[in-house]
Order: C-alpha cells, then structure tokens, then sequence
C-alpha cells in the first residue's frame, strides 16, 4: 500500500467517516496545490474551499452507499 501511495501518478485520498483526509498521495496534493501532510486530519472544504460541498457530497454518498466512486 505504500508503494502505491507513494508511485502511483493518479490521485489518490482516504477519508474517514467525519470526512477528514486520512491519507493522501503526492498527486493529489499536487492537483490541490498544498503538501500531504497539509492536509491531514482536515476536511476538503478547509483545504480547498472551491470543490469542498461536491467532494462532500461524494464522500457522504461513498460512505451511504459503499460503492466507489472513480
């Protein structure tokens, strides 16, 4: 898993159930424009305050659903 995290050039992110990232992969930082460790424990709307309400709304459907999203 980390070589993954770590190599993978797609984005990739963990949240919890709160919503909070829990993990995050280099490209994904880089398309939201602040290192990993920026925004652990943080939810989308406090790190990226543009698409935060429609990453919200994915991750509250993930977690209702339990179907990926891709």
């Amino acid at each position: 898993l980390e070589a993954v995290y770590r190599d993978t050039p797609v984005a990739l992110a963990l949240f919890d159930r709160a919503g909070r990232f829990q993990r995050i992969n280099a490209a994904m930082a880089a398309i939201n424009g602040l290192p990993p460790d920026a925004h652990l424990g943080r939810r989308m709307p406090e790190v990226v305050p543009d698409t935060g309400p429609a990453v919200e709304a994915i991750v509250r459907r993930v977690l209702a659903t339990g179907a990926p999203v891709t």
